[in-house]
């Protein structure tokens, strides 16, 4: 009767797994496991600098704590990705063996499935202002990619079509609180103030994440550069249409590699 219970149980669990993991990966753009990897991370750097570290081996933790944050923000991309890239901007303040490490998250990042971005052109409304839409990307991002097109109103004119990757906008709210949690523990750890910088990363992405800030700061800048004494110089693409998901720009050739 035991044996059986247990192998009830057992069934069970499986199965409340398997419909976890189903669910985490086809409807909630990996949340779970990309949570799970954050903790992982977080519990890791706590480990080499609580139990690890010594004079002798810091060079050898700082390398190892690096490669680990570095693996981690490019399997979960975005939010993470952009965390990794402020960390790299920062190397003054890090120990020269992160310096590396932290480079690779310059690199290009992956792109949407092709059916993703054809959705988001139809949903979007984009598709009544553009033509000839190239599927393949010129450029991916953490958080968007671009592709190129043209103008419905003028199809001489070739556009860039930045689009935001749908996953981002999910994922965003258990970043953030993933994000929140590492820096918590390891505050609470290490007696280093660190969740002073939450509020003005999570303010900064979720500014980001409209892509209408970002027309709006063009054509700002646009309308300030054309008024200096730098108008010869420097050029600001026109935009042309912009949305909370997609912004179309003028093309510049060689702008985007």
């Amino acid at each position: 009767m035991r044996g059986r219970v247990i192998g009830q149980a057992t069934l069970a669990a499986a199965a409340s797994a398997g419909a976890i993991y189903y669910l985490d990966e086809n409807y909630c753009y990996c949340v779970g496991r990309r949570t799970f990897r954050a903790a992982k991370c977080g519990a890791f750097i706590w480990w080499q600098y609580k139990r690890v570290w010594n004079a002798d081996n810091a060079s050898e933790v700082h390398r190892r704590v690096a490669e680990e944050i570095v693996a981690t923000c490019k399997r979960n991309e975005g939010l993470y990705v952009k965390i990794g890239q402020v960390l790299c901007s920062m190397e003054v303040a890090l120990p020269k063996e992160m310096h590396k490490p932290f480079e690779e998250l310059h690199d290009k990042a992956l792109e949407m499935e092709e059916s993703e971005v054809l959705r988001l052109l139809r949903e979007s409304g984009v598709d009544e202002v553009i033509q000839d839409f190239e599927v393949e990307p010129v450029a991916s991002a953490s958080i968007a990619q671009v592709h190129k097109a043209r103008l419905k109103a003028s199809p001489h004119t070739s556009v860039a079509v930045k689009l935001r990757k749908p996953s981002v906008t999910f994922q965003v709210a258990w970043d953030l609180r993933a994000y929140w949690l590492i820096l918590w523990a390891l505050e609470r750890s290490f007696d280093i103030p660190m969740l002073w910088t939450y509020g003005f990363t999570r303010e900064q992405f979720r500014q980001e994440m409209d892509l209408r800030n970002e027309a709006a700061n063009s054509n700002r800048a646009k309308a300030e550069f054309e008024q200096s004494d730098l108008k010869e110089f420097v050029y600001v693409p026109e935009v042309f249409w912009a949305s909370e998901e997609v912004i179309v720009a003028e093309w510049i050739d060689e702008a985007v590699k």
